[in-house]
């Protein structure tokens, strides 16, 4: 374990604020999350070093292991609820519309696990390229004929100014060092490329409730829980313009809090909270957390600055 100031910030004087588990893969131990008053970001101190982190995803690690579905038909009415749901912000479906309209590119996944949504991306006309560090998901997402980089970003020794499009998608709460890793996708992105980057809402409803058994609080392997506040700082500061916030849910982390819930107090997991239509209920609370910034997942579209001083570099 390390010790560590301020990822976002520097700041040093941070205070404990809970201590949580390993609640999804059940490692032992303890594990202190650190609020910083400066930027209102929330992390793990001490941390795992990069040298011990990797055993901390041993297991069955549900992102290393989504592989692409068989294309269907959606209703009419489901896609209406889409469009309703997310106010015309979701991201496969933006970028089919770029691609219908002829302005697909290249696109780059960070973390693209077994390469589930750069499949969906290849099959609406993007040259997509993705960046994984989980050898079980690269050899996946090869068989699918995709390209995909074993390692980290950095390793990866793309060339400058290459990617149209760049997503890191439930990434960056799991980066050491979130300063280096956002100055590398600056350098391999266009001037003008897009960022698109999804992490989970510290400020959402459901860690406001449940605390250290906010399923997305996922300690240790998230490093950094973020919200609006230091993940808008930390992308000016790495030479990015925000255009736009998106607050996104679907039912999973109110589902898993409450299953952590239950079951450190000993009581029995609800089977009924599974089916389908409770589910559709569950969305519209979660559709109306998001209207009111709660939600569990925030979404936030940036453009590279070819002069940083122009995005508020600090």
């Amino acid at each position: 374990m390390e010790e560590t100031d301020c990822p976002v910030c520097g700041n040093n004087q941070g205070h404990a604020v809970l201590i949580a588990r390993d609640n999804l893969l059940g490692h032992p131990g303890t594990f202190r999350e650190v609020l910083c008053p400066e930027c209102g970001l929330l992390y793990l101190n001490p941390r795992p070093s990069p040298a011990e982190i990797a055993r901390y995803y041993a297991g069955e690690y549900a992102p290393y292991l989504k592989r692409p579905k068989p294309a269907r038909r959606i209703p009419r009415i489901a896609k209406m609820f889409v469009r309703l749901r997310y106010h015309g912000s979701d991201l496969r479906t933006r970028l089919k519309k770029d691609a219908f309209r002829g302005q697909k590119g290249r696109v780059l996944d960070v973390g693209c696990g077994a390469g589930a949504f750069l499949y969906r991306l290849k099959e609406l006309g993007w040259e997509t390229c993705g960046v994984e560090i989980d050898p079980r998901a690269v050899e996946t997402a090869r068989k699918l004929g995709l390209d995909v980089h074993a390692g980290m970003l950095e390793q990866a020794n793309f060339p400058s100014r290459h990617f149209d499009v760049v997503t890191a998608l439930h990434v960056l709460e799991h980066i050491h060092f979130p300063r280096a890793f956002l100055t590398e996708i600056w350098r391999v992105l266009k001037p003008g490329g897009l960022l698109y980057i999804e992490v989970p809402n510290l400020r959402s409803f459901n860690f406001r409730v449940f605390g250290a058994q906010w399923f997305n609080l996922d300690a240790p392997r998230h490093l950094c829980s973020y919200w609006r506040k230091p993940l808008v700082r930390l992308l000016r500061a790495t030479g990015f313009r925000v255009t736009r916030i998106h607050h996104l849910s679907g039912t999973m982390g109110l589902r898993g809090s409450i299953g952590y819930y239950r079951r450190l107090r000993g009581l029995k997991p609800l089977h009924w909270i599974q089916r389908k239509t409770v589910k559709r209920l569950l969305k519209l609370f979660t559709f109306a957390l998001d209207i009111a910034r709660a939600g569990d997942v925030i979404r936030v579209d940036a453009v590279k600055i070819v002069d940083r001083s122009l995005s508020g570099h600090m």
